[in-house]
């Protein structure tokens, strides 16, 4: 069996869930949609979970290109620095987490981190 390092931050499920569903609140606010009608894409590798998550509890179409003609919401499980959304500007972007301090953070985000340890998702974890 490996080991946990305890100089990690260890998300679980519950977690990763309970922040889907705040990131699905932020998008369903008072007035018009924001995106409509929505389509979601996953940044590669933790992205694509998130995206995945969000797609189902929003019941929109997950895509597998961007186009910013369309609206397309693109997501991330973390925005630490925000350097990783910033690179697809032209769409307004989400994360799961983000963490306090995030220079540079994304439209929507659904809980806020703020320890600063490296931080293992659980499709991270085998």
């Amino acid at each position: 069996m490996a080991r946990v390092k305890t100089d990690n931050l260890y998300i679980t499920w519950e977690h990763v869930l309970h922040a889907r569903d705040q990131l699905r609140a932020s998008l369903k606010l008072p007035g018009p949609p924001p995106l409509e009608p929505l389509r979601i894409w996953g940044v590669p590798r933790g992205g694509l979970v998130a995206a995945v998550l969000l797609s189902h509890a929003l019941d929109c179409k997950l895509v597998l290109t961007v186009n910013p003609a369309e609206a397309t919401l693109i997501v991330d499980e973390f925005a630490d620095t925000g350097a990783t959304l910033r690179e697809y500007a032209a769409c307004p972007t989400a994360a799961l987490f983000m963490r306090k301090g995030c220079s540079l953070p994304p439209d929507f985000f659904g809980m806020l981190i703020h320890d600063r340890r490296y931080i293992v998702f659980p499709w991270e974890i085998g």
